[in-house]
């Protein structure tokens, strides 16, 4: 989600918003580990052009 005003943009964003601990990988054998989806991650870009 963003805006454009101007010269100035202002851009939301988020990445799993619901911190699920989801796999991504499961395991094949019993001594390696599955891979599991990053945490929650929210930020801000604000940018200017001149």
């Amino acid at each position: 989600m963003g805006w454009d005003i101007d010269e100035l943009s202002l851009y939301l964003f988020a990445e799993n918003l619901l911190d699920d601990d989801a796999e991504i990988t499961k395991p094949i054998a019993t001594f390696t580990e599955s891979t599991m989806q990053q945490p929650r991650t929210v930020g801000v870009t604000l940018r200017t052009r001149f």
